[in-house]
């Protein structure tokens, strides 16, 4: 919208208005009155309804605009969604599933549509309506005005209130046009100015290999997403040892993924503390936070980011745990600062047994991982997930559902 559409309207609306088109319209309005200044008497109410009509019509389709953009970004995602996952679609049978959905997002972004197209014509329709009353007026103007007239007199009228109209119309159209584009302008500014993640810096400071032990504790921790809302996590108190491995466990909506939240700090607790070897994670850097922990998540497209150490810095600018894989080779992936041998990124691999997978596709460690991971299954991805955590060896390794997959 902003790349194409709206700019060639800027362009075009910029460039009638400054050049020829501006300077026609103000001689074509000097003649008419020149030759006949009682047409003033009905311009001055035209104008006055064109500008009402105007501000009825940008009121309205500004927030049709926004309905529409609205319901569309959720029948792009469903169609998405379906066409990387079509091969799952046919193997359970649901495809019926799927298009009673894809019919039900593109019934509603296409009632937005039509509501668009609906207050686009209905000011197209009162534009034209008021155009051809002014030329109406014109020429009643010239023929009932006292006195003779030349009938050049009264072509030349003509002439230029059909030109002066016809271009006003089409300003007014453009500038409408132009006003509701800006709404796609208004959806990236909300993203500019969204707030950022509170980071406390460097309030304490972090020992040299920080967390050595991998020693959780979490004492009286309160939990909610905003001031408004329920606590998902009360008073929760524990204490994970070194080497401990412990399971959590609940249905959906028992707080589960908030007690993550909580630990990687994507949503600071309300109350309560929670530590890492005697280290407040509320008063660390949240890069250094989440450079200390790793993960595997549930749903895997890949965890990793060219540019970034590890799923930890990532997370800083995605809802958990939802990884995105980049395309690169499996070693930019495993590696993307080379801190680590050939023998060391093979030795996990095997630990792993993604050995074979990556001897198939014959590129070793240079093996192509394609966007979104579509020459890996789910189950690989997590396999690589799981290489990343052994190479990093990280004291700490969150797993969700690691083993649904693989």
């Amino acid at each position: 919208m902003m790349d194409d559409h709206l700019s060639f309207v800027f362009f075009e609306f910029f460039m009638v208005v400054s050049e020829s088109g501006l300077l026609s319209s103000l001689g074509a309005v000097f003649v008419i009155f020149l030759i006949n200044p009682l047409v003033i008497l009905p311009t001055i109410p035209l104008l006055v309804i064109f500008v009402v009509v105007r501000s009825v019509y940008l009121a309205s389709s500004r927030d049709v605009q926004r309905l529409e953009a609205t319901t569309r970004s959720p029948l792009y995602s469903h169609i998405s969604a379906f066409m990387n996952g079509l091969s799952t679609v046919r193997a359970f049978g649901r495809q019926k599933n799927v298009l009673n959905k894809y019919y039900r997002t593109q019934n509603m972004n296409t009632a937005a549509f039509a509501l668009t197209l609906s207050t686009s014509r209905w000011f197209a329709i009162c534009i034209d309506s008021l155009v051809a009353f002014f030329v109406t007026a014109v020429a009643f103007f010239s023929v009932s005005t006292p006195g003779p007239m030349r009938s050049g007199d009264v072509a030349l009228m003509l002439v230029y209130a059909v030109q002066l109209i016809g271009f006003f119309s089409w300003i007014m159209r453009q500038s409408a046009d132009l006003q509701n584009g800006m709404v796609s302008i208004e959806r990236i500014i909300q993203y500019t100015e969204l707030e950022s993640e509170h980071d406390n810096g460097a309030l304490m400071k972090v020992p040299e290999g920080w967390p050595t032990e991998g020693h959780i504790t979490m004492n009286n921790v309160f939990l909610r997403y905003d001031d408004n809302s329920e606590y998902v996590l009360r008073n929760i108190c524990l204490d994970i040892k070194p080497m401990e491995k412990i399971g959590i466990v609940g249905r959906t909506g028992s707080g589960k993924s908030s007690l993550l939240r909580a630990l990687f700090r994507l949503t600071a607790p309300s109350s309560g503390t929670i530590t890492i070897d005697d280290v407040d994670t509320a008063l660390i850097p949240l890069k250094v936070l989440r450079r200390g922990i790793a993960i595997i998540p549930q749903v895997s497209n890949s965890l990793f980011l060219k540019s970034a150490t590890c799923l930890s810095d990532y997370l800083e600018y995605v809802e958990f745990p939802e990884p995105v894989l980049f395309m690169g080779s499996l070693r930019l992936n495993l590696d993307p600062f080379k801190d680590y041998s050939d023998e060391e990124l093979w030795s996990v691999i095997k630990q792993v047994e993604l050995e074979s997978v990556l001897g198939e596709l014959g590129g070793g460690l240079e093996t192509s991982m394609h966007e979104g991971g579509v020459n890996f299954s789910v189950g690989q991805r997590q396999l690589v997930c799981l290489a990343r955590a052994l190479l990093r060896n990280s004291r700490i390794l969150v797993i969700d559902e690691a083993t649904a997959n693989v």
